[in-house]
């Protein structure tokens, strides 16, 4: 009974966070919209294109919302510790590569943050997929 429950409970809190996939797609629109529209683009190298990637970027990541649920729920703590460690390591490489290497500003920030948002999720799908699989031999 208290297994059922608890199924319950995670999907309710799966279907929040499904739902929150629109309010943040409108946001991450809106704000595109705003800061293109009232930030001049001459400070920066290919600003709209910056912004573009930051905002898809964040929007990538809240795809991995689902994930993260079900490793909270779960209690397990040292999963998104490992995930996020690697996907903070890409992302610090590629702004270093980019920044003192490739002399980019913003765009390597944004390019780096879809890189960490990638990662990140590759990282929760690949460990979700070998966690069911762990739950499917039991």
């Amino acid at each position: 009974m208290q297994a059922k429950a608890e199924k319950i409970l995670l999907r309710s809190a799966l279907n929040l966070v499904f739902f929150s996939f629109f309010i943040q797609g409108g946001l991450a629109l809106a704000v595109y919209a705003v800061i293109v529209g009232f930030y001049p683009e001459g400070q920066f190298k290919l600003f709209n294109t910056s912004i573009l990637l930051a905002v898809g970027a964040a929007f990538l990541e809240s795809l991995s919302e689902p994930f993260y649920t079900v490793m909270l729920f779960k209690m397990e703590f040292s999963t998104r510790a490992k995930a996020e460690s690697v996907s903070i390591f890409v992302k610090s490489v590629m702004i270093y590569a980019l920044v003192y290497r490739g002399g980019l500003d913003l765009l390597a920030y944004s390019a780096a943050q879809v890189a960490y948002s990638c990662v990140l999720f590759a990282m929760y799908f690949l460990i979700s997929g070998r966690e069911e699989s762990k739950d499917l031999v039991k």
